[in-house]
Order: C-alpha cells, then structure tokens, then sequence
C-alpha cells in the first residue's frame, strides 16, 4: 500500500450518494489503497438535503470516520473541473504523520462570532455556502468545523489578483461609506483619470477598489457611483488616509497566482498534496469560462494530488496566531512531509 494523498471527483445528474462513494473510491483505487486514514469531502450545494446520506456513503467507502468539509461551488482536482452539476470531490489521506500540529484546516459559515473562535488557533480555509457541515463523519450543527493536520508542513500563499491604477491619493473628504473626494477631486473623476483608456466609459465597478496602506489584503469594494462624483463604499475609510486606486483582471490574476505556484514549488520540494480555496468571484466567469486555477496547478505541479473548490471567502492565518477573512483571492496550500 502506498502512503500519500490521492482525489477523486463525481458527478452526475442528481445528488446521489454514490457520487460521495465513487469520488472516495477513485482516490483510494489511485493511491491502491483499501482505506484511508482521513478524508477530505466537498459536496455541491446540490447536496444540501441530501449531506447525511452522501456522507455516510464517503464513511464506507473509505472505512474510516475522519472525514471534514462542507458545501462547496465547483469543485475541482488536478485532473477535472465541474461546473452546475451535483458533483462530490474528495481528497484521501491514507496516513498522518506524527508531528506538530500547523494551522487548522476550517470550514466555516458567515457568522458574526466566526471571527472571536479564530483567535483561538492558526487556521486557513474556506467560507462556505450555508448549508451543512460535517466532522468526525457527522453532520454538525455549529456554523464551523476544523481539521488537525499533524505532522505535515505547509507553505501558503494568497493570490488577491489586483493590479494597481495610481499612486497612494489623499482621501479629502467622506461621509461615512460615501468618498466623496479624493486628492481635491470629486472621487470618481479621481478613479477615472486612474483607469486604463479603454475602460473609462464603462466603468466596470465590480472589478475596481480602493486600496488603503494596509495593502491588497485591505481591499475596499466600490458598490455604486452617483452623479454627484461621489462613490459608496463596502467599508468606510477615513478622512486625511491614502489610498490606491485598483483593479482585479484576468491576465493580471492569473499572472500572480502563477508567480505564487512558482514560488511555492521552491518552498516545498517534496509536496504530498495541494489544497486551494477561492472565491466565486475568481472562477471560471471571470476567466472566461474557463478555469484557470486548476489549470495553473497542472501547469506547476502536473497530477499532484489537489482538491479545490470555490466558496465566499478564504480564511488565511495571521501571525503570530489566529486567522482573519478575506474576498476574492484565491488561497493554495502546499502539504507535504516535515523534515
């Protein structure tokens, strides 16, 4: 029997059980392995009534009950992607070694004490679609579930995908989530001058944000522009700051991730497994249909074994303890044995 990760994906046209059974048993029948000794299971929202039984049918399958996930769009693998259609991903791990425990894997919903708990621990993973989650092989009825991973090393990097439009600007005036002026200058006419030639007249304002000091990972949704040049904002920043005009485009996003893919290859030489959490924001829609994450993966790492999926947030550690959310990133975690 070998030792490692293996995935498996299924899909068909209604939220079976024996998706969850067959995705299991791909990954086992690659690694040729007769079970495992944790598993990591995404099912589509598909699944949302169905959870219990498909999760059962994953425990059989994979004759151990060490199985943590939740509902998740899209999942994918180093080898497949699917899109609107029930589907079950799953990643098998047929040991843990023995070691310390690095960051918690976690599964959450939005919940305004989300935050609180993430104080506690390292954590890194995946804001859900709300629905069930599971632990242990069982449902649980909180709105998060976590997952040890002991004795594995894990490099991390957070792909924002921004692509900055200006030099900091001094914010001159504000009411609240409305910016009203920045550098003197009614705030969207600031914005325009900023933007590239051929997007002033259509000013896509869901791909645009204002950049505090704080960096990309403080990035501040535009959500409407008024007549008056105003802009509201998703989060209020104050007067006399700075900020950076940016935006999030394909060809820069996807240049970046690949950088970080690169990057973290050199960080972990000897790779187990992958694991990347994006968001809805940063799938196939925004690149066109296709998925360019996963594609990037296979470009860097081949048939490593990855499960991935696409959720409302991704949950990244903050030094030296507990973790924080953030949007619209793509999050990828390399595992591998400790030294």
């Amino acid at each position: 029997m070998s030792t490692g990760a293996g995935s498996g994906l299924a899909w068909g046209d209604a939220p079976l059980p024996q998706l969850a059974e067959a995705a299991v048993r791909q990954a086992l029948e690659r690694l040729q392995a007769p079970h495992a000794a944790a598993v990591l299971l995404y099912l589509t929202p598909d699944f949302a009534r169905e959870a219990g039984a498909a999760l059962k049918a994953a425990a059989r399958a994979a004759s151990c009950l060490n199985i943590c996930g939740g509902l998740a769009a899209h999942p994918f693998t180093e080898r497949e992607a699917v899109l609107d259609r029930p589907a079950a991903a799953a990643l098998v791990l047929t040991a843990l070694p023995s070691g310390p425990e690095g960051p918690r894997l976690t599964y959450s919903h939005r919940h305004p004490a989300s935050p609180q708990h993430w104080h506690e621990a390292p954590r890194f993973g995946l804001e859900c679609a709300p629905g069930p989650l599971w632990s242990q092989g069982r449902l649980q009825a909180g709105h998060q579930v976590d997952m040890a991973l002991e004795g594995l090393t894990q490099a991390r990097d957070i792909s924002h995908g921004l692509q900055y439009l200006s030099p900091p600007l001094e914010i001159t005036a504000c009411d609240g989530l409305h910016l009203l002026q920045v550098g003197h200058s009614p705030a969207l006419e600031s914005l325009r001058r900023a933007l590239p030639p051929e997007l002033r007249e259509r000013q896509p304002l869901h791909t645009l944000f204002a950049l505090p000091p704080g960096g990309p990972g403080e990035a501040v949704a535009i959500l409407e522009s008024h007549a008056d040049g105003s802009l509201t904002l998703a989060s209020p920043l104050p007067q006399g700051s700075t900020l950076c005009w940016a935006a999030r485009q394909p060809l820069a996003a996807e240049a970046e991730l690949n950088r970080q893919l690169a990057d973290l290859a050199r960080q972990q030489p000897r790779p187990w497994f992958g694991l990347m959490h994006a968001c809805i924001g940063r799938g196939p829609w925004f690149h066109g249909g296709e998925d360019a994450n996963r594609a990037a993966w296979h470009r860097h790492f081949g048939d490593l074994p990855l499960l991935g999926a696409y959720g409302d947030g991704q949950i990244i550690p903050c030094p030296p303890g507990g973790a924080r959310l953030v949007h619209n990133s793509v999050l990828t975690t390399l595992c591998g044995p400790a030294a």
